[in-house]
């Protein structure tokens, strides 16, 4: 019921609204439309850094972990820190 509404009635009063719509204005729309996307999809794959700081102190703590269970005199690898005992 509420297909045959939409296609019977709702499209073509749409239809007839767009139509009034001056030319020079359905550009501007269609290029504020696209900028528009382009904006959000660029903020998408956008990757902003990363806190290193954060990084640096579970590395630290990895590395005090690492040395504390390991014997002396073996090389012990944690991420890419390599730590020599």
């Amino acid at each position: 019921m509420a297909a045959s509404v939409i296609t019977w009635f709702v499209y073509p009063m749409i239809e007839r609204w767009i139509s009034k719509v001056p030319y020079d204005y359905m550009n501007m729309a269609f290029v504020a439309v696209v900028v528009f996307g382009a904006i959000i999809w660029a903020l998408y794959l956008y990757d902003p850094p990363k806190d290193a700081s954060a990084d640096d102190a579970q590395a630290a703590q990895c590395a005090i972990e690492a040395q504390q269970g390991a014997p002396e005199g073996e090389t012990v690898h944690v991420g890419a820190i390599r730590i020599a005992l």
